[in-house]
């Protein structure tokens, strides 16, 4: 256990909380839980962890400290907060957090995964409840797959990266977790999946995974059947049955991202942006595998074949689920904010746009505007919405 950091709360009942939760409370960690739903929890949680044959590899399990969803008291002599939330629900919560932390007080924030811009929201929660001593940090992507087996008390992890990245708002906050934590996050359980420190939260926001994978294959999955089944029997694996179709709308996006990379560093060419890397590179890097293609390192993947398309049941039939993290998500809070930055850059974005579009008619909401502009009021986290300089948001 790190010596700089006893006291951490979690908040949100995602998958990933029910990882790492009992990774740190069986590390002899103090761990309690901020959820909207303290009913639903046990004492004891436990993680299994389990190969591609779904045969467990092992378990940690350990107790929580204290389950409420009361913000003030769960949060009184904390050393860190770990969000384990979806993205779309982060700037909110932090907004009840920095309302319940006193000005004087030292605290780091971090979260499970760093997309969209978690820096700009930090700052925006500090700017706006003067919260000077506040310092934080993200996980590039969350270092382990994860799934809830019973909600409250059992987690499943089909392992981890062979590396993890993250990024760290100073010096301080990065040697504090260095002493022990990070390791104690993912190393300590798996054995391997260290964390590597990155020198900007943009390259995380930029370095895209699920808001890259997730709306290309929604995108095919629309394109071949119109996102609905007759059978459960009929609905493909999201991973394990990605199609070749799937794999060429996905690079096709992803050629659009690069343009958005190369701009930013043309723009800042002094910046060390050696972490903001395309999908390929970043799977390599890691995974330490070398995928020859974007459908192979889905169809090869030992961790992600057991994982099935989101759907809900309507009118005899099983749809896309529409209101479910891969709209909420990677989109709004995804791709909008990679559609907004090249606005900003005058980049041309095809691909991107066709998906926005896609998804702006199974919402029924505007997401871009007749010039092919990002919709000024959508609710998303378009770089517009936090009033800092352009230049900063880019390069820190």
């Amino acid at each position: 256990m790190s010596n700089a950091i006893r006291k951490v709360v979690v908040v949100g009942g995602s998958n990933s909380a029910h990882v790492l939760i009992p990774l740190l409370a069986e590390r002899g960690y103090e761990v309690s839980l901020l959820t909207r739903h303290p009913e639903k929890w046990s004492k004891q949680v436990r993680v299994d962890y389990l190969d591609s044959s779904e045969r467990l590899v092992k378990s940690a399990q350990g107790e929580l400290r204290s389950v409420s969803s009361d913000y003030g008291k769960t949060l009184e002599g904390a050393d860190l907060v770990i969000l384990c939330l979806p993205v779309h629900v982060c700037r909110e919560t932090l907004s009840k957090i920095g309302a319940a932390v006193s000005p004087s007080r030292n605290l780091i924030i971090g979260t499970i995964y760093g997309q969209a811009g978690f820096n700009w929201m930090v700052e925006e929660m500090k700017r706006d409840f003067l919260l000077p001593h506040v310092s934080y940090f993200a996980f590039g992507l969350i270092p382990f797959i994860c799934r809830t087996k019973e909600y409250g008390s059992l987690g499943l992890t089909y392992g981890t990266k062979e590396l993890n990245l993250a990024a760290f708002s100073d010096d301080y906050v990065y040697e504090a977790l260095s002493q022990g934590f990070l390791d104690d996050c993912c190393f300590s359980f798996f054995g391997k999946g260290r964390f590597r420190r990155v020198p900007n939260f943009i390259s995380l926001t930029m370095s895209v995974d699920n808001q890259l994978i997730h709306p290309s294959r929604l995108w095919d999955l629309f394109e071949l059947c119109g996102g609905k089944w007759k059978s459960k029997d009929d609905i493909p694996y999201f991973y394990r049955n990605f199609t070749v179709s799937a794999s060429k709308k996905m690079a096709a996006l992803d050629d659009d991202l690069d343009r958005i990379r190369v701009a930013i560093k043309k723009r800042y060419p002094s910046v060390d942006y050696t972490y903001m890397m395309n999908y390929m590179d970043l799977e390599r890097y890691v995974y330490h595998k070398t995928f020859g293609n974007i459908h192979d390192s889905f169809i090869e993947s030992s961790i992600l074949g057991n994982i099935k398309t989101p759907v809900v049941e309507a009118g005899g039939e099983y749809r896309l689920d529409k209101n479910g993290r891969f709209f909420t998500d990677d989109i709004f809070y995804g791709l909008c904010v990679m559609k907004s930055i090249a606005d900003a850059l005058s980049v041309s974005t095809p691909s991107l746009d066709k998906i926005l579009n896609l998804a702006s008619e199974a919402v029924g909401k505007a997401i871009l505007k007749s010039d092919g502009h990002l919709e000024e009021s959508l609710n998303c986290g378009a770089i517009s919405k936090y009033g800092f300089p352009l230049e900063w948001m880019l390069t820190d």
